[in-house]
């Protein structure tokens, strides 16, 4: 877990206060998250989710079930926000939060890679992934937040992008890139950085820098042959948007500072480079 967290505007929650903050974040939650009422309402727990889920297939743990990850917060929505009162809610497993609820969260909503193979196979169509999302975000608003996600977000404040990779390094890399272009093709085909008025502003992967050259220079040679003025930013330099999967601040943050730098360059679009997750933020 994540022990810095100052960049990300959070504030870590002390334990014992966790349980009632975590309540008022869940209410203010329902508010506004409509899909995460809906979902938490309609699943009937027929299972149609587990044989599907390879989080669950590979554990066998009962709590990677999507239905029954799920429970860990509808067990909580039962007992404390569906209106009148049930003989059947002891059946239910109804709970108040505790501590053991905010770690059985902290524990599995990060065991499902939101790939929402479970909202094809389910016959209410229920997207368990909106949960998971949603989920995180109230345990992030707690001060729970990985590290891994923490140090990401971290390097793309600092650097603009996900690598943590100085601008002085990107130029040098781009340099060798154009070196590498032209000892290929006996052609001078740019890689342009900060070009004012250019028709597009391309924001690739940050690993396309250093890691999948090749991709970055099969676009160089794109818009070389197809005559389109085009541009990186030295501002951001990052499809993949981490803020997907943990705080929905954060997410929009990154997309606010890539509008800001294609204003700022006076393009005329933005075009997203490969990115397995990044299209969704898109």
């Amino acid at each position: 877990m994540a022990k810095d967290i100052n960049h990300l505007n959070l504030l870590v929650i002390p334990k014992e206060k966790r349980p009632e903050a975590a309540l008022q974040i869940f209410r203010e939650m329902l508010k506004y998250k409509r899909s995460l009422r809906l979902y938490l309402d309609v699943c009937t727990h027929c299972g149609a989710c587990a044989e599907q889920c390879h989080s669950y297939l590979g554990t066998k743990d009962l709590y990677n079930m999507p239905v029954a990850r799920v429970d860990l917060v509808r067990r909580v929505y039962k007992k404390v926000f569906v209106p009148g009162q049930s003989i059947f809610r002891f059946w239910d497993g109804v709970k108040n939060i505790d501590q053991e609820t905010i770690d059985l969260w902290y524990q599995y909503f990060y065991q499902c890679n939101q790939c929402r193979r479970c909202a094809v196979f389910c016959p209410k169509g229920i997207d368990t992934a909106e949960i998971t999302i949603a989920m995180r975000e109230l345990l992030a608003h707690l001060g729970l937040v990985p590290r891994f996600h923490a140090d990401i977000t971290k390097n793309m404040k600092n650097t603009g992008n996900n690598m943590g990779t100085p601008f002085p390094a990107i130029l040098d890399g781009i340099k060798f890139l154009e070196e590498e272009l032209q000892e290929e093709k006996g052609l001078n085909i740019p890689i342009p950085m900060d070009k004012m008025g250019a028709e597009v502003l391309f924001n690739p992967s940050s690993s396309d820098l250093y890691t999948n050259t090749d991709g970055l220079m099969a676009v160089a040679k794109i818009f070389y042959k197809a005559g389109v003025s085009w541009t990186l930013s030295s501002k951001i330099a990052e499809t993949a948007n981490f803020g997907l999967f943990f705080h929905e601040p954060t997410m929009r943050e990154h997309n606010r500072k890539l509008m800001e730098a294609g204003k700022e360059l006076g393009v005329q679009r933005i075009v997203a480079g490969e990115c397995g997750h990044g299209w969704r933020t898109w």
